[in-house]
């Protein structure tokens, strides 16, 4: 799985954007496309490098590159620094045209490409773009298609009906919380590019996780011997609140889960659940100090031991939560 980067790395594909300056237009009329395409194909040619998806957007412009000998800094600052130059010597400007610097992905697997392609081809669409390329309608000397044809063309229906169920498939991130999902580029607003890069940053959250959230919800069923349906249930009985209790401090603590997440999961107000755990923690504190591998491992403590321990909680306070 990828993840996102900006070191230079020969042989290297990465996912580039790149946007306007305070959102103005990238080009001042039709022609400024066209003529995007033969710059870009010229400096490509000159450095060696290769572009095998893009899409040019009215303040957006959106490519998947792959460098060698020259740097992906080297081949973008050749190409919005002409471009730029281009379209401020028609409309009569000056100063920046582009955000400085690019934004760029390094894409490092299979999945992180084809993904890539996809949002480059999803909405908001473009006629500027190597979509009709991929679907076998356009012919575009410059661009190299072959890899990621090569990548589709593992899948029933060969490349190109695989190309078109890609990019009809659901974006990996659609239900991802929306704090999660990227930062917005510094128009405020997100864009593909930012919850492309979102969902790398959530996969290697995930990858570098000691458990998920269902291993824990199972562990700590196992240890208080209830379903774990139980312990997601409405129920407020002492022990399923004392399960959840240990479940949302061990979530919370080693990065499994946010309190949001866990309020979602539960169907639980946030502060109820960082009350409960908090008031739990600090009655039984022999259960909140055991180490999450040792929870994982499995029941240490006898169900018995536990219910005479949420008996002693009882008679230090009258109310629950």
């Amino acid at each position: 799985m990828g993840r996102p980067k900006n070191t230079y790395v020969p042989g290297g594909i990465y996912l580039v954007s790149a946007i306007s300056k305070d959102r103005q237009a990238l080009f001042a009329d039709e022609g400024d496309r066209a003529d995007l395409g033969h710059l870009v194909a010229d400096v490509i040619g000159r450095c060696g490098a290769k572009i095998h998806a893009f899409k040019w957007l009215e303040d957006e412009l959106l490519a998947i590159v792959q460098v060698y000998d020259v740097s992906l800094a080297g081949v973008m600052q050749r190409i919005t620094s002409l471009h730029a130059r281009r379209v401020h010597g028609k409309l009569g400007r000056r100063g920046s045209l582009f955000e400085h610097p690019h934004r760029a992905i390094l894409l490092e697997d299979r999945q992180c490409v084809l993904e890539a392609l996809a949002i480059i081809h999803r909405a908001p669409t473009s006629p500027w773009s190597s979509h009709f390329a991929y679907l076998g309608l356009a012919e575009i000397p410059w661009l190299s298609k072959q890899m990621a044809l090569d990548l589709l063309s593992t899948q029933p229906g060969g490349p190109i009906g695989a190309y078109r169920r890609l990019i009809d498939s659901e974006p990996p991130w659609k239900h991802m919380e929306p704090g999660r999902v990227g930062r917005s580029s510094r128009t405020g607003e997100r864009r593909p590019y930012d919850h492309f890069a979102g969902w790398l940053k959530a996969q290697s959250r995930a990858r570098a996780k000691p458990a998920t959230l269902d291993q824990v919800i199972q562990a700590v069923s196992r240890w208080f011997q209830v379903d774990p349906a139980a312990i997601e249930s409405a129920s407020t009985s002492p022990l399923l609140c004392l399960a959840r209790a240990l479940i949302v401090w061990n979530a919370m603590q080693n990065g499994i889960a946010s309190l949001a997440e866990l309020a979602t999961r539960f169907g639980r107000v946030r502060s109820t659940l960082y009350e409960g755990q908090e008031s739990y923690r600090a009655r039984a504190p022999q259960l909140f100090s055991i180490h999450l591998p040792d929870i994982l491992q499995g029941p240490q403590v006898a169900l018995p031991e536990i219910v005479e321990l949420l008996r002693a909680t009882r008679q230090r306070t009258a109310r629950l939560p």
